[in-house]
């Protein structure tokens, strides 16, 4: 139940994500995508640690706009272009070490925060 929950939130937040810029996901390229993963998944992280909450909206946006981009290109980026993004990542196995582990920081987070 609780994964279903977690997915649910994470489609909802990519709604209302999606729904709030004006970038263009074509101007992504696959290295700002990645860098703007990493910053994305780090402002998580530092969040859940300090604050034990996820990141707003507005933070997320303002992490995306320093690398170049917004919500809308962002996601709209990750729906398109998923064969790449994982041939990027297979291709650099720093960057997607980095993105694992913070991937699994957040989850460690959240999942000590949720009640059980």
């Amino acid at each position: 139940m609780r994964a279903v929950t977690r997915i649910a939130g994470v489609a909802a937040l990519a709604l209302v994500l999606l729904a709030g810029g004006e970038g263009r996901a074509d101007e992504v390229t696959l290295a700002g995508y990645c860098a703007a993963t990493v910053a994305r998944l780090q402002l998580a992280d530092d969040t859940w640690r300090a604050e034990h909450r996820a990141p707003v909206r507005e933070e997320e946006a303002a992490v995306l706009r320093r690398h170049g981009t917004d919500p809308v290109a962002y996601y709209t980026f990750t729906s398109a272009h998923r064969e790449e993004i994982a041939a990027y990542l297979a291709a650099h196995p720093t960057v997607r070490d980095e993105i694992d582990r913070l991937s699994r920081q957040v989850r460690t987070r959240i999942d000590r925060e949720e009640p059980r």
